[in-house]
């Protein structure tokens, strides 16, 4: 099977709230990754941020962005890559950094 190279453009990261396990409320961090286009496929995609696979992955309507979520602040400096099992991979140049990550909105 032929690997397609999948384009990446940028990340993004903010401080979200997401449903924790217990049925509460936590804060986990959104990771956001832009190209020109990420396929609907019915293989999900998996999002990883310095060898962490993000939950609830999921592709924006218009295919050009997709996001997960990590409970735990990925490392700074990690690669971020996405890929769909052995049939498309792609991985940024510019490593994922701590410092970018927006705060909670006040008004949570």
């Amino acid at each position: 099977m032929t690997l397609h190279r999948l384009q990446l453009t940028k990340v993004e990261a903010e401080l979200v709230l997401y449903p924790g396990a217990a049925g509460d409320i936590v804060e986990a961090i959104r990771v956001i990754v832009h190209g020109p286009a990420f396929p609907q496929r019915a293989l999900f995609p998996e999002l990883i941020v310095g060898g962490e696979i993000a939950e609830r992955v999921s592709v924006a309507t218009d295919g050009r962005s997709i996001h997960g979520y990590f409970k735990t602040v990925p490392a700074d400096r990690a690669v971020v890559s996405v890929r769909y099992g052995n049939s498309f991979a792609g991985t940024l140049r510019k490593a994922f950094r701590r410092d970018s990550v927006r705060p909670l909105e006040k008004n949570c």
